[in-house]
Formats: C-alpha cells, structure tokens, sequence
C-alpha cells in the first residue's frame, strides 16, 4: 500500500532529466526528509526502469 501511495505524489513532484522539482504541496505535506526520500526513491526507481521498479515499461 506504501508504494501505491508514494506513486500518488508523483504528480506533485517533477522528475526531469534525472532531476526532482519539490512543488510546495509536497514540501508542506513530507517535512520529514526520510519521507521525501522514500517517496523520491520510488519514482525514480519507476520512471527509470531501474531493476527494482514495480510496474512494466510503456511502449
């Protein structure tokens, strides 16, 4: 269940080139930085195909 919530503030986070963009949503939501890294981590697993990623690359 933590995964599919961490995937949820995805949209509130921008992931570009490699690169997090904090929106203040988010940063007024995750004060605690283990959250946030957490969270970033499961992104970044996702939108990069890592290894460790859950879901199936998009065609």
């Amino acid at each position: 269940m933590q995964f599919y919530q961490d995937m949820v503030w995805g949209g509130f986070i921008g992931f570009y080139n490699y690169e997090f963009i904090e929106y203040e949503v988010y940063k007024e939501n995750f004060l605690d930085e283990n959250e946030r890294a957490r969270i970033k981590d499961a992104i970044s697993k996702e939108a990069t195909n890592d290894s460790q990623a859950k879901g199936t690359p998009c065609n």
